[in-house]
């Protein structure tokens, strides 16, 4: 196999490879580079864009023996050898610990960098590894293109309902998410609040998920029908177009500010907390169903309760696990914060949260939701 043809397979075989030992080392930047001329011709990169042109200024140094400015300086430098030559190098920024490169890092390095090599050396074993990266690519362009529309289904500016304080976090996934909250005013008085979670986290669920909120805000603007008539339907919904092995767990409210009622029905989800102001306790907002997606012929009962001012609501997606008591004890070291400040608190303990406090009167807030890392909306008026 020719050198150049060497070169053309090259990158597809190794971004998926070092993008992996990229991650589980912990380096800040990775560089693969191949020299053309006097010139480094770079293969794959992985990292913050700054980042990683400040490690190539660096690194024509660093090859040639040079001790390179700055703190992007390559940790680890180590050949890719092809029939005798180097074809190109390996190179590993700083680790985001701070912490130096261990004698175990460095051999899987150089493991990777023989495993490639071995690859290059077979050429119908280098084409075939190319194309089945080649399909990995594709497989992520999906999920990024699911992120995608699962974020766009998030809220993200509200409208304002008076006396109510209300705020929801869903923490973005490695991958597509399971977690889902939504919030639609009808009205200035109302508020429909839903937060879920799905069975499995994979394209097509993510695909339900988008028209299961889609559905629910339909079904929410459409009328002040019963909240259990419109779980029930949504169920039926879910049941016509998901598969065998999908379900969807949900807990839905009503809140009606103006007469100080909430009708809720819990689909088999993690019984939200309604802490009442005047006694301090919390009441624990049990099933009143099963989860959607198991059978069309599920009923679901209605519940309804009334608010007092200061009454707090607090719904969780626990999929990371983090014990109800935890959840209570946040919530119970910041018993007059806003709705933001206590979700921004549950986000680092669960995966999605929903929080609503009932005011009577408040100030009125518009938070627009930040893009990344958290989904984010906040609203409060006064009443």
């Amino acid at each position: 196999m020719s050198n150049l043809h060497v070169l053309e397979t090259l990158p597809g075989i190794i971004s998926q490879l070092v993008s992996d030992l990229a991650e589980t080392v912990g380096c800040a930047w990775a560089i693969v580079v191949s020299r053309v001329g006097t010139n480094l011709l770079p293969l794959y990169t992985y990292g913050e864009e700054s980042r990683v042109n400040a490690g190539l200024a660096n690194l024509s140094a660093q090859l040639q023996g040079e001790i390179p400015a700055g703190p992007e300086a390559a940790g680890i430098l180590c050949p890719v050898q092809f029939e005798g030559e180097n074809l190109a190098v390996i190179a590993l920024g700083p680790r985001n610990s701070g912490e130096p490169y261990t004698p175990d890092d460095r051999g899987l390095v150089a493991g990777l960098a023989a495993h490639i090599s071995s690859l290059m050396a077979n050429d119908r074993l280098a084409s075939t590894v190319a194309r089945s990266i080649g399909r990995l690519r594709e497989a992520r362009a999906e999920l990024e293109t699911a992120r995608q529309v699962q974020r766009r289904f998030l809220p993200g500016r509200l409208n304002p309902v008076r006396g109510l304080d209300y705020y929801g976090a869903c923490r973005e996934a490695g991958d597509v998410g399971s977690d889902f909250f939504d919030f639609v005013a009808p009205d200035r008085s109302s508020l429909l609040l839903s937060v879920g979670d799905v069975s499995t986290r994979s394209i097509p669920s993510a695909i339900i998920m988008a028209g299961l909120q889609a559905s629910l805000r339909a079904f929410g603007l459409r009328g002040r029908g019963r909240v259990s008539s419109l779980v029930r339907d949504l169920n039926r919904m879910v049941c016509d177009l998901s598969p065998d092995d999908f379900y969807a767990t949900m807990f839905y409210a009503r809140i009606d500010a103006m007469r100080r009622k909430m009708q809720y029905v819990n689909a088999g989800h993690e019984p939200p907390l309604l802490i009442r102001n005047k006694e301090q306790v919390a009441v624990e907002l049990e099933t009143t169903g099963t989860v959607l997606g198991l059978s069309s012929r599920t009923s679901y009962r209605e519940r309804s309760l009334s608010l007092e001012p200061g009454d707090l609501l607090v719904a969780v997606s626990e999929e990371r696990g983090a014990p109800r008591q935890r959840v209570l004890d946040v919530i119970r070291s910041h018993p007059h914060a806003s709705s933001s400040t206590l979700a921004n608190h549950l986000i680092q303990e669960v995966d999605a949260v929903v929080v609503v406090r009932f005011l009577g009167a408040a100030a009125l807030q518009v938070v627009l939701a930040p893009p990344q890392q958290k989904l984010l909306a906040h609203v409060a008026l006064a009443g």
